[in-house]
């Protein structure tokens, strides 16, 4: 039931981000469901293999619940970034590719 719920908030989340930017608004749902997925799974492979290079005898007894809490924190972690991702393409604020170049002439406000 939780995972049910987070998924709708993610999707949700993304569709709103979508709908306020006139893009695709099922197909960013989607992906950052997807997104999420994807987080989670590479996180836990990281650990399995930092566990099973380290001791080996650990990974058989962790239920597999446990994998299931111990993924989501990795899930939420990418699902953000790639969230804060898209946000800063569509609004323009690239902090990365920065194309003015007098930044020190610049006013704060």
């Amino acid at each position: 039931m939780l995972g049910i719920i987070l998924i709708y908030y993610l999707g949700k989340q993304f569709y709103t981000l979508a709908e306020a930017n006139q893009r695709n608004k099922w197909g960013y749902a989607i992906a950052g469901i997807l997104s999420y997925y994807a987080s989670t799974v590479v996180g836990l492979v990281i650990i399995i293999v930092g566990i099973g290079s380290l001791a080996p005898d650990l990974i058989d007894p962790i239920p597999e619940y446990a994998y299931d809490l111990i993924g989501i924190p990795f899930g939420l972690l990418g699902t953000w970034l790639f969230y804060r991702y898209l946000k800063q393409k569509f609004e323009g604020n690239n902090l990365f590719h920065n194309t003015n170049n007098d930044l020190l002439d610049d006013e704060l406000t």
